[in-house]
């Protein structure tokens, strides 16, 4: 397979104007930052529109410094609340979930980073695609759910997909030059989120407190526990599946505590190639949104080899992380096995988060939802989103009759 005819890189370009969605979140915070530190410069980049969810109170520093055309705010008691005690004439606001589709509608920026948790973001980079934006992919949720639907409209598209997830940017920068014939396996690697330490004993009574507090990244609630179980590996696995066309049996999960090495690439040769750089997502971000062109200044402060962190890796325990195998089983099953496996871990974690189950019960949810919900091809959107509502109402209707009964 050509990888940049598969990820249409032949029509990639320098972003100029962006579409943010998720700029409150911790990608898009990051990303926020780092255009302000390009403004007034020869790589300077126009935010012509952003989305956020519930964090008005961060809007306003965001219009003033950047004055963006199209905003849209996805929760809409807040989208509300904002419109009631404000009045900006010059910006167009959209409402809900469907205000990401039909802000990417009306933007004229030739960019999309999608920043969004979660699966709400697979239609806006549908719409995206078929508008032939750049597509800066931070949402792992997209390709997992809708990988097939995507690929078959890229054929079809002139937009190219940049991966912005720290290890699949540091995957695509090693492998965008390589004949992918040539590639024994590609290895992303894992912090091993907060729990690293801990036997598998000591999570059995681990605290919300505990799983929170990752050891190498500031992130969302959200990945943040999926981190915490190692699910969030799995689910960069399925990704890396679609993004670069390789087998399962091709991709690999080595634990590295210092995430100093992102990616890893093996050549049938038996060498190794490696991409390196400090903890900070402001590398795959920047990099993602000037792609092609290469970066003529440094983001950090160059560090030299001999102060690298020594390069350490370990292999996954599939005992301690179950819910990182039942992400490998739905990749390879297929069919509507990641959807299943995605809806149901977001229902899961959500519960967890509310504090209405332990962390341990994430797995065996998702378990559940694979085992005892039907599989179906998703041929196009509508079934996918019929079969996202399914499997999230199974499990409320499921875990919530279970949660009332312990109370």
């Amino acid at each position: 397979m050509n990888l940049k005819k598969h990820l249409n890189l032949e029509f990639a370009k320098p972003t100029k104007s962006l579409i943010l969605l998720g700029a409150t979140g911790s990608i898009g915070t990051t990303t926020i930052k780092y255009l302000k530190r390009i403004k007034n410069t020869n790589n300077e980049i126009q935010l012509n529109a952003i989305s956020i969810h519930k964090s008005i109170d961060k809007l306003e520093s965001i219009i003033k410094e950047f004055q963006p055309e199209h905003i849209a705010i996805t929760d809409e008691e807040s989208y509300e609340k904002f419109i009631k005690n404000n009045n900006y004439k010059k910006i167009n606001f959209y409402k809900g979930i469907n205000g990401l589709v039909e802000l990417i509608q009306n933007s004229e920026a030739d960019t999309v980073l999608t920043a969004v948790v979660g699966s709400i973001g697979v239609r806006a980079t549908l719409e995206a695609i078929k508008k032939n934006k750049k597509i800066c992919l931070a949402n792992k949720e997209t390709l997992i759910v809708a990988g097939e639907l995507i690929f078959n409209l890229l054929k079809n598209s002139k937009s190219p997909i940049i991966p912005v997830d720290s290890e699949h940017n540091a995957a695509f920068q090693l492998l965008v030059h390589q004949n992918l014939a040539h590639i024994h396996k590609l290895i992303l690697t894992a912090s091993g989120g907060p729990l690293r330490d801990k036997t598998i004993e000591e999570i059995k009574t681990i605290t919300k407190k505990e799983v929170m507090e990752h050891p190498t990244w500031k992130m969302g609630p959200k990945i943040t526990v999926d981190s915490a179980g190692l699910i969030n590996k799995g689910l960069e696995i399925i990704e890396a599946h679609y993004l670069f066309g390789l087998p399962y049996d091709k991709l690999d999960v080595k634990i590295h505590k210092d995430s100093y090495v992102h990616a890893m690439v093996q050549l049938k040769d038996g060498s190794f190639l490696l991409a390196t750089s400090p903890p900070d997502m402001i590398f795959p971000i920047a990099h993602s949104l000037h792609y092609p062109e290469p970066l003529p200044f440094p983001l950090k402060e160059y560090e030299e080899p001999e102060n690298w962190p020594e390069l350490k890796f370990y292999i996954v325990d599939e005992k301690k992380y179950p819910g990182f195998s039942l992400c490998i089983k739905a990749g390879k099953i297929g069919l509507s096995a990641p959807l299943i496996l995605n809806a149901s871990n977001e229902v899961a974690v959500e519960l967890f988060l509310e504090d209405k189950i332990h962390f341990t019960e994430i797995p065996f949810i998702i378990k559940d939802a694979l085992n005892n919900i039907p599989l179906v091809e998703i041929k196009n959107l509508d079934i996918l989103l019929k079969e996202d509502k399914k499997v999230r109402e199974y499990i409320y209707s499921k875990y919530n009759k279970l949660l009332s009964l312990k109370i």
